[in-house]
């Protein structure tokens, strides 16, 4: 049964799609199930650990792409509910900068390569003054297609209705089978599943609120990470209903 979901995110057209393309979007999935993996390890165990390890593959993963900001506010919560008090000790704060210095650092390779009369500098451009390469570095040559008027009219959006469109086409089975799996689980009430639910309840709002902004012709690709936290709740109410029926076997 967990491998339905696996089969359904794996062979749903826009995540194929992109297993075959040397781009941004394999890397990022990869960089995306590392830090989830790591974090509900580090809630499940309580080890150090998986916390510093998730530390710094997100750290890394801006690297990659900038969309990883999504995933801060649940990164932050589940830290917090596991330990607050992590967040004031001298080794988190060290782990955490020297992270992001690592994580920056992936950049200092572009900058050498832009004033080295290197080719394929998409955006960037050759010699850069440092403040051109900072703004590509934070996406400033996409700002002007998001979309920063607030307002709820955002949830009628053409966009948002596209997303919705895309989530049926590649992982619709998938919402099947949770509305489903939801109605045998509804006795379920611990204080673990629902915090690792709200953590990636979580992360799933704050992609969906980005992307339902984002005004680009290939925003498909950016609905990756929104397959993989269905996919994922899909496979916690499975581990659910196995672990129901599995006590009442035994």
């Amino acid at each position: 049964l967990s491998l339905l979901p696996v089969i359904s995110l794996g062979s749903c057209y826009v995540f194929w799609s992109q297993s075959t393309e040397p781009e941004v979007y394999t890397l990022n999935s990869f960089y995306l199930v590392s830090v989830l993996y790591c974090l509900i390890n580090y809630y499940e165990t309580k080890k150090n650990t998986f916390l510093y390890l998730s530390i710094f593959i997100y750290a890394m993963s801006f690297g990659n792409h900038l969309m990883m900001i999504t995933l801060l506010p649940a990164f932050v919560y589940l830290i917090y509910v596991v330990d607050k008090k992590v967040f004031f000790q001298t080794k988190f704060i060290i782990i955490t900068f020297l992270s992001i210095i690592v994580g920056i650092s992936q950049y200092y390779y572009l900058w050498y390569l832009a004033h080295q009369e290197s080719i394929g500098l998409e955006y960037v451009g050759y010699n850069p003054t440092f403040n051109h390469f900072v703004d590509y570095v934070t996406g400033g040559q996409f700002r002007d297609q998001l979309n920063n008027n607030p307002g709820l009219y955002h949830i009628f959006s053409e966009s948002l209705s596209i997303m919705l469109t895309q989530i049926w086409k590649n992982i619709g089975w998938s919402i099947l089978l949770i509305l489903i799996v939801c109605f045998f689980a509804k006795r379920d009430n611990t204080k673990s599943n629902h915090q690792i639910k709200f953590f990636l309840l979580i992360a799933l709002l704050c992609h969906i609120i980005f992307t339902s902004r984002y005004d680009i012709g290939d925003i498909v690709v950016y609905y990756i990470p929104i397959f993989i936290y269905i996919s994922l709740f899909v496979l916690i109410y499975l581990n659910l209903i196995i672990s129901k029926k599995t006590k009442m076997v035994m």
